[in-house]
């Protein structure tokens, strides 16, 4: 017997390099993905916490409000249950000392004529089929022989002529052949022209609550709109419907830079996506306001 020493044999050595390479990349892996993944984990925590903060006293209130409805369903239902059945039960029972007798008489027929059917069928397949399927293995047996030459005279360029009977035998094969090409093309076609043109498709809804329109009209001049801002920001901020913090007009002061959807019921802060395209005319000075007055962060 031989033995492969591992210092001096290629696959041993091939194989020590390849588990260097798995090594260094799965370390070069590990340093890239090990910074990514601890980056999401401090983004992703604080959403998760905040969340958790907001969605715990909502469920627990709507399990307060869904408990005694629960209950009070449970006792209405119960004895209207126990009635139906009461009155059930003896419909039931009718029903199956009826049926039971006629489902005996349906069987009872219906075996004489599925004997009668199956017989049919074998004698059909014995009489028919099979004697048809014996024909057409008679008529490609030539075709089967003649086939490679056919082929191999078509790539030269050369033609053969085939006898007189193994022609007539192969022209019924080509027949189905044609007749199967036919079939599959009218099955592609009626698939083609009757299915639905937009399964696996579905419309993709967008929050509008979040933006508005932007309008057209713009101030004509830019001093205007900047005197316009100069006494807004001058003047003292008059609290709107939501209390301390908010501020209805279209010019807000300078520490007045959140928008407030009265529509959806959500903020934007200056980095928002939808900042800019939000229009609206109610403003906050700090999240903190816009969550008193019962407004939440929109998430873009």
């Amino acid at each position: 017997m031989f033995r492969c020493c591992k210092s001096t044999c290629p696959s041993s050595r091939r194989l020590t390099d390849v588990r260097a390479q798995v090594g260094e990349a799965a370390a070069q892996a590990k340093e890239i993905i090990v910074p990514i993944a601890l980056d999401a984990k401090d983004r992703l925590l604080p959403l998760a916490l905040d969340a958790r903060d907001r969605l715990v006293p909502l469920a627990e209130a709507a399990a307060d409000k869904a408990r005694p409805l629960a209950l009070d369903a449970k006792e209405r239902l119960t004895p209207l249950a126990e009635v139906a059945i009461e009155k059930a039960r003896p419909l039931a029972l009718d029903a199956k000392e009826r049926l039971v007798p006629l489902a005996e008489v349906a069987i009872e027929k219906a075996r004489p004529l599925a004997e009668q059917a199956r017989g049919k069928a074998a004698d059909v397949v014995e009489a028919e089929i099979i004697p048809r399927l014996v024909e057409l293995r008679e008529q490609a047996e030539p075709l089967m022989e003649h086939g490679p030459a056919l082929a191999a005279a078509a790539l030269v360029g050369e033609t053969l002529e085939p006898e007189a009977e193994p022609k007539k035998r192969r022209h019924p094969i080509r027949k189905l052949f044609l007749l199967a090409t036919l079939g599959a093309v009218a099955w592609l076609v009626a698939k083609t022209l009757l299915g639905s043109r937009d399964d696996g498709w579905e419309l993709q809804e967008t929050d509008l609550d979040d933006t508005e329109d932007v309008p057209d009209e713009t101030l004509s001049a830019d001093d205007a709109s900047a005197s316009a801002k100069t006494v807004a920001r001058d003047a003292k901020p008059e609290p709107a419907d939501y209390g301390e913090g908010s501020y209805r007009g279209e010019n807000p002061p300078e520490d007045f830079n959140i928008k407030g959807n009265e529509r959806s019921m959500k903020y934007h802060v200056p980095k928002a996506i939808g900042y800019e395209r939000t229009v609206t005319d109610l403003w906050f000075n700090s999240p903190e306001a816009a969550e008193r007055a019962g407004f939440t962060r929109a998430l873009r």
